[in-house]
């Protein structure tokens, strides 16, 4: 029999858009008397003057204000503003931090691979890093008194990477390595550290002293949901590496349970056909053509962890705590992290899953449907 489900989500959203048009030219002039060089760029209605003192620092604040006002472009693409930047998906600008430690700010843009930071050289804004996707999502920490940028794969099965460079200025690499672990098969772990083999204690000091101090805002929040999405993969392939053992019953037409020795629910296999719709506002999302697999914990009762959503095209993944989803990587791979949890109804058309997977458990343990 199929289920029928309704989820009804209630939701206003408020669009504020802003543009506007501008002409720019350049001239330059130079005063004997301070070795003082300027540069002058023009818009509609207003000028910005941004000085270079000979032999001090470059007035990056005003740079960068001129290019937030898209009054310039990109210097590696003269073609791209920061209004062109904002329209990528999940794009929201940040703070202003000190990333390649030259004693002047870069700017932050983040989207959801980390977005963009955004280096002034020679009175222009370059690119300095961006975010590789989801098997190179952009980050900076604090350690060993610099900041370092770094990319993470956390992401993909089997494998915990991160990619650490260090900068003194935007073009000066003076230092890098890599940090990984790898575990193909969840049991045999092979870590490296500035790639060369190394143990599980010598990788977990190392990470300890990069990770484990909170030292900036945005790498405790990323570390706290990475230490949840790790130990729910830990789970998952506990569940999977011990399914043989699990006694498998059909507590319903088109649905699949495995209880371990105890007698607790610790997979539900849902297949297709077995719903039939849910409702997001006011679309109607048809979901009989996927399937889904639940896994839950088990800490006094069983609890939801994990859902795989999927049918011939798409995926989707949803990692839960307490309720509520903490990341959720779409059929494209785009990873979106909640820190304080994301309700359902406020994702996906697929989040309705979520709900379902919390009941089925409930449904499981009353036994097969008549």
């Amino acid at each position: 029999m199929k289920r029928y489900m309704t989820i009804l989500l209630i939701f206003g959203m408020l669009s504020v858009l802003a543009g506007c048009g501008f002409e720019e030219t350049e001239e330059s002039r130079t005063s004997a008397e301070s070795e003082t060089k300027f540069t002058r760029v023009e818009t509609e209605n207003k000028e910005i003057e941004v000085a270079e003192v000979k032999g001090t620092l470059r007035n990056t604040e005003k740079v960068l204000d001129a290019f937030i006002n898209n009054e310039i472009s990109l210097a590696d693409n003269e073609t791209t503003y920061f209004k062109d930047m904002m329209q990528e998906e999940g794009a929201e600008l940040g703070e202003r931090v000190d990333l390649d430690n030259d004693g002047e700010n870069e700017l932050i843009i983040t989207n959801y691979y980390g977005g963009y930071y955004l280096d002034v050289r020679d009175d222009k804004v370059w690119k300095f890093a961006q975010g590789e996707g989801t098997a190179g999502m952009l980050h900076y920490v604090e350690y060993d008194g610099a900041i370092w940028i770094y990319h993470s794969d956390t992401t993909h099965a089997g494998r915990q990477t991160y990619y650490f460079e260090k900068y003194k200025g935007g073009d000066n690499l003076v230092d890098s390595f890599d940090l990984k672990d790898e575990y193909w098969d969840d049991v045999n772990h092979v870590y490296t550290y500035r790639g060369k083999e190394t143990t599980k204690e010598e990788y977990d000091r190392i990470f300890g002293e990069i990770f484990g101090n909170g030292n900036t805002e945005v790498v405790s929040e990323t570390s706290d949901i990475e230490s949840e999405v790790e130990n729910i993969r830990k789970i998952y392939y506990s569940i999977q590496n011990n399914l043989s053992s699990y006694k498998v019953s059909e507590p319903a037409s088109l649905m699949t349970a495995y209880l371990d020795k105890e007698g607790h629910c610790r997979k539900i296999i849902a297949q297709k056909g077995l719903y039939y719709e849910g409702i997001i506002g006011d679309a109607t999302e048809a979901i009989e053509n996927y399937s889904a697999e639940y896994y839950y914990d088990y800490n006094d009762m069983e609890e939801l962890i994990f859902v795989f959503v999927y049918d011939e095209d798409e995926e989707y993944r949803y990692y839960v705590k307490d309720g509520k989803c903490i990341r959720y990587i779409n059929t494209n791979g785009v990873v979106t992290d909640y820190p304080e949890g994301a309700a359902v109804g406020t994702i996906a058309h697929t989040d309705c899953f979520i709900s379902t997977g919390i009941m089925e458990i409930h449904w499981a343990s009353a036994g097969p449907e008549e």
